[in-house]
């Protein structure tokens, strides 16, 4: 993609539609880490005219390799965005598929991180990743979670 080729574009705003959290409060972590397991869905609306778009990101992330998973979430973000440059209506069509769902991602990924700190699970810091090679698969393996000892505070 050439360097502001979709300068016309604007991301009005994020939409959190949905947010399902379910952790096992009596699951104990072993000394083997669970595979994190992310599969991301995309939908996509225009309006008539064609001058806006809504991306929904369908993200369902859980651990493998314990039955059932101690952790799973799913989560549902709208992104709305709106073109600006009449001339280019066929730009705004072509962004859909890879970019608008890149912008909304890191945003996706401060809900996971915020909701997993408040557990007592490790917080669940997401790398970054590459949606042209997560869009299209069911379930991608991301990386591994263990529990790591929380550092006390010492008493004064």
């Amino acid at each position: 993609m050439k360097q502001n080729e979709h300068q016309g574009i604007a991301f009005v705003k994020l939409i959190l539609e949905k947010v399902n959290f379910e952790i096992d409060p009596h699951y104990t972590f072993g000394k083997t880490p669970l595979d994190v397991q992310l599969g991301v869905d995309v939908e996509k609306s225009f309006s008539e005219d064609k001058k806006r778009l809504k991306i929904v990101l369908h993200v369902h992330i859980d651990l493998s390799g314990v039955d059932p998973s101690p952790m799973k979430i799913f989560i549902v973000a709208a992104g709305h965005f709106s073109l600006h440059d009449e001339q280019n209506i066929g730009a705004l069509e072509e962004f859909a598929d890879i970019q608008a769902p890149t912008i909304m991602f890191p945003f996706v990924r401060e809900v996971i991180a915020n909701l997993t700190m408040r557990t007592d699970f490790p917080p669940l810091l997401l790398p970054p990743v590459n949606m042209r090679v997560i869009l299209g698969k069911k379930k991608e393996s991301i990386g591994k979670v263990k529990k790591v000892p929380r550092k006390k505070t010492p008493k004064k």
